[in-house]
């Protein structure tokens, strides 16, 4: 979708009249489904309820919305996805991957907002981008172009490696995937990729002591519930093993990660409430498009640099969206 199209569906959404919920006095109902933690899920919740309030739908007033969250144990969803259908809610905002296969399991005439970072299609949530079909619509930060960028912008960092690491959490939906396009852009940059996977905290340090046993200096963590409420234990132990390491949010180098390519989430997380204020007046998932990031963000901790002994090359001190000093 082009950029001109995602700015005219958020500024005709955001103009159009709220008078058919600011008159009447009927409580909707949401359920919001987090594989992250509380904590990490704050953000989308603060830019969920915005949202909301734009068109006169207020938490306690004419809508509620019921939490749940997975807090990194994706293997909580299904029952947490089951609970929130049997407290029979108009519809769902779902965040990451596993949530919303399992929320698309529990339920096939609730509608499903989700907010993930895979491949709608190939996940099976979705029939089309164009033309989703079913009970379910979204955003997705899914993008091949993407992970080939990230791979050049490590090798840029590291032009003298000749492997960069990869680290994947296997109990992830998409994790085939992602270390397939990764595979295929390491090969791009005649790079090897040597992957390692994580999925509990104890993994977490083997895995990368396990990458810089290998001489690994390089390193792309991609989207993942698990690794997202990890953030400040990838950070230390990135800076630990002098890994340089790509993340997939900015919210990493705030914390202090060297580098991030992605998407913004609020603005991304802010079109997929556009999508379900929508559906609560009544358009149906399947014929609203799968949004898609219109712009990505190379962000850049210099400081986090500094400490590393790594120099920022002159062309990504120019091309970053954001250095942090």
């Amino acid at each position: 979708m082009r950029r001109r199209e995602f700015i005219g569906l958020l500024v005709g959404a955001a103009a159009s009249p709220s008078t058919a919920y600011a008159q009447t006095q009927t409580m909707r109902t949401v359920g919001f489904l987090s594989a992250w933690q509380p904590s990490d899920s704050a953000p989308v919740i603060e830019t969920l309820r915005m949202g909301l309030k734009d068109v006169d739908l207020i938490e306690g007033h004419n809508v509620s919305i019921l939490f749940r969250f997975a807090e990194g144990h994706i293997e909580r969803l299904p029952a947490l996805a089951t609970e929130l259908i049997d407290l029979k809610v108009d519809a769902m905002f779902v965040l990451t991957n596993a949530a919303a296969l399992a929320a698309k399991a529990a339920t096939s005439t609730i509608p499903i907002v989700f907010a993930i970072g895979g491949d709608p299609v190939s996940l099976g949530l979705v029939a089309s981008i164009r033309r989703p079909g079913g009970n379910l619509t979204g955003i997705s930060a899914f993008s091949t172009q993407g992970d080939a960028r990230r791979v050049e912008l490590l090798h840029r960092f590291a032009p003298q490696a000749k492997a960069i690491g990869l680290l994947i959490n296997p109990t992830d939906p998409a994790s085939e995937a992602q270390s397939r396009e990764a595979m295929a852009a390491a090969r791009k940059f005649a790079l090897q990729l040597e992957t390692r996977t994580a999925s509990a905290d104890t993994e977490l340090e083997s895995a990368m002591a396990a990458l810089s046993e290998a001489k690994i200096s390089a390193l792309f963590i991609p989207n993942d519930a698990f690794f997202n409420s990890r953030a400040r234990q990838l950070i230390d132990l990135a800076e630990r093993y002098k890994l340089a390491t790509l993340y997939p949010w900015r919210e990493f180098v705030d914390l202090g990660g060297l580098m991030s390519f992605g998407p913004d989430l609020r603005t991304a997380f802010y079109q997929a409430t556009v999508y379900l204020r929508r559906i609560l007046r009544g358009a149906k998932p399947g014929n609203l498009p799968v949004l898609l990031p219109a712009r990505y963000y190379l962000v850049i901790n210099a400081k986090t640099a500094a400490a590393q002994g790594i120099a920022i090359p002159r062309l990504l001190r120019v091309s970053a969206s954001q250095i942090i000093q």
